[in-house]
């Protein structure tokens, strides 16, 4: 059809054609035909007009050239076919699951329990003979002899016990007791400890001794005393397995072991946390990507969720691949059955006195000595407001945490622009500076030193990052002290303050604050003391090491004074290690009666 109506528009076309060109050859043969006739002559006037005869072409039109074409229309409707559609299902064969059934025989028995023999120890008191009173005679007297007789007051023990179990503790008797018998149940207390392979040090802060004239027993591990476990188990670069037995703690431990990886490594671990978790999830995905390299891994089973001993070994070949990474946590809040096949791994396990889990305000109190010496009232007060009344130990932690951070970065001007970054640079961590700065204020405070009025007077007296009156210390120029208070000060004169974070220092972190002392030992003319102030929860888990120290350097007899101090955000000032201790020892007798 289409090929046709082409055909008929090309022979229409050339019919037209052909038509105009007869029609102009016509034209041209009449023109022709005009110019061959004679020229007629000029009518007179007077003649009358002829008219001429008007000739009219005919023109002969070509028939048009239209062929008309029938067209039948195929009025028919195409039969529309179906299509079947094959759909090819695969069949997936399962494999049988592959249960190993096991025997196992219970031991339905019931122990024997032996009845224990409880000594009951009563300390014997011997009470010396009354005097005899002797009269000599020497001179003669009627009157009879007149003597004094001193009534000798007894001092008895007075046993007052708080439950049916009898304890030995010193605290139940009576605090009248005799010198004598107070010292002799010290001495035994201590050959016990002794004998359980117990260590425990003793510390007596200057001015305070005990009503016997003996020092209180008192651990400088606090982490030993708070969790069970020493800070030398913590502080290593191997990778740890760590069981919380009591979850209200978790938060803080998960806390704990990111700082300490922060000062062994560098930088911030990983955290990752996996809540409500079974024994099934554990299995099928989070044991293919448990880790602890540079992470603090948590892992909180339902509370209903039983791990045995077929479980831990079933997660055996994981555990045992921590023998090959660098150093991280993992924390679990189940109890742990492993049995190293080749490697062995590090497994912690967190036990909380039962005294410290029953007593918020000791919880509070704690807290407050972690995180600048807040208010523990107030951080009862406002954990509760936070998390809806309650006060678990997580609560109160971060309330403590949050409260230190904002305190200390709340500092402003004058204090910063007179504080200069370490050697114009950044600092190496975001506490070195925050801590410089409290330093300044506190040094400020303590000279009268009061806001911008007196801006000038503290560039005179307060030095920081300089190598200044190098004539006197004779410094070299490695030598830059934090802050430096100028010899005509009427506090402080003449001392330098040095910040440590101990930020990645490794696994022998202390030795940063070694190395801080040395540098003023080569100079020719030292400072007259050299202050090294720690963020309190360093200070708390070095609190062993750190009085160690001072010990040391007094051996030394070295041409300066040595002293450590760390933040009392609450008051805005510096607390001494012996005010420190003195606090610790409070806290510690609370928690220990």
């Amino acid at each position: 059809m289409p090929d046709e109506r082409l055909e008929q528009e090309e022979k229409i076309t050339y019919d037209e054609e052909e038509r105009r060109r007869r029609e102009r050859e016509k034209e041209k043969q009449e023109e022709k035909k005009k110019k061959a006739k004679p020229e007629s002559k000029p009518i007179a006037k007077e003649e009358t007009t002829v008219p001429e005869k008007v000739k009219i072409p005919i023109v002969e039109l070509d028939k048009p050239a239209v062929e008309l074409k029938e067209i039948e229309i195929d009025s028919e409707i195409p039969k529309i076919t179906k299509e079947e559609a094959k759909i090819t299902i695969p069949v997936v064969e399962l494999e049988k699951p592959s249960i190993e059934l096991k025997r196992i025989e219970l031991d339905c028995t019931l122990p024997k329990i032996i009845p224990e023999e409880r000594r009951l120890e009563v300390p014997l008191i011997r009470l010396e003979k009354p005097k005899k009173v002797i009269c000599i005679i020497t001179t003669f007297d009627e009157r009879p002899p007149q003597v004094k007789v001193t009534k000798r007051m007894l001092k008895i023990p007075i046993y007052r016990p708080s439950k049916p179990v009898i304890r030995e503790i010193i605290s139940s008797f009576d605090s009248r007791l005799d010198a004598q018998i107070l010292n002799l149940i010290i001495k035994r207390k201590e050959k016990k400890v002794i004998e359980e392979g117990q260590t425990a040090e003793v510390i007596s802060p200057a001015g305070e001794s005990s009503g016997g004239g003996k020092e209180e027993e008192m651990e400088y591990d606090i982490l030993k005393h708070i969790f069970g476990i020493s800070k030398n188990s913590l502080f290593s670069g191997n990778p740890k397995f760590v069981y919380v037995a009591n979850e209200e703690f978790l938060g803080a431990v998960r806390y704990i072991c990111w700082r300490i990886y922060r000062e062994i490594k560098g930088g911030k671990a990983e955290p990752k946390i996996i809540s409500n978790a079974s024994k099934e999830i554990f299995k099928r995905e989070i044991e293919n990507w448990m880790k602890a390299e540079n992470r603090v891994f948590s892992v909180e089973f339902k509370k209903d969720e039983k791990l045995d001993k077929d479980f831990w070994e079933s997660v055996a070949d994981r555990m045992e691949e921590l023998f090959g990474q660098d150093i991280g946590f993992i924390v679990v809040n189940q109890k742990i059955l492993f049995i190293p096949k080749h490697h062995i791994v590090d497994l912690l396990e967190i036990e909380i006195p039962n005294n410290l889990l029953a007593e918020k305000k000791l919880q509070a109190k704690l807290c407050s000595i972690m995180w600048g010496f807040i208010n523990p009232d107030l951080l009862l007060e406002e954990t509760k407001k936070n998390f809806l009344g309650q006060s678990k130990f997580d609560y109160i932690f971060e309330v403590a945490r949050k409260n230190f951070e904002r305190k200390i970065k709340s500092i402003g001007e004058p204090y910063v622009s007179i504080t200069k970054r370490h050697r114009g640079l950044n600092e190496s961590d975001d506490m070195h500076y925050p801590i410089k700065v409290f330093v300044v204020k506190y040094i400020a405070d303590t000279l009268g030193l009061k806001g911008i009025r007196d801006v000038d007077k503290m560039r005179d007296i307060i030095h920081t990052e300089e190598t200044f009156n190098r004539d006197k210390f004779g410094m070299d120029e490695t030598t830059y002290p934090d802050i430096y208070v100028d010899s005509n000060a009427q506090h402080f004169a003449d001392e330098v303050f040095e910040a440590e974070t101990l930020f990645g220092e490794g696994e022998y972190s202390l030795k940063k604050i070694d190395e801080t002392i040395e540098k003023y030992e080569k100079i020719s003319n030292p400072p007259k003391r050299v202050n090294i102030v720690l963020e309190n929860l360093t200070l708390l888990i070095h609190l062993k090491d750190i009085v160690e120290k001072k010990k040391i350097h007094e051996k030394l007899n070295r041409k300066f004074e040595l002293e450590f101090w760390t933040l009392d955000i609450q008051n805005n000032k510096l607390l001494s290690l012996e005010e420190v201790v003195r606090k610790i020892k409070s806290w510690y007798m609370h928690a220990s009666s």
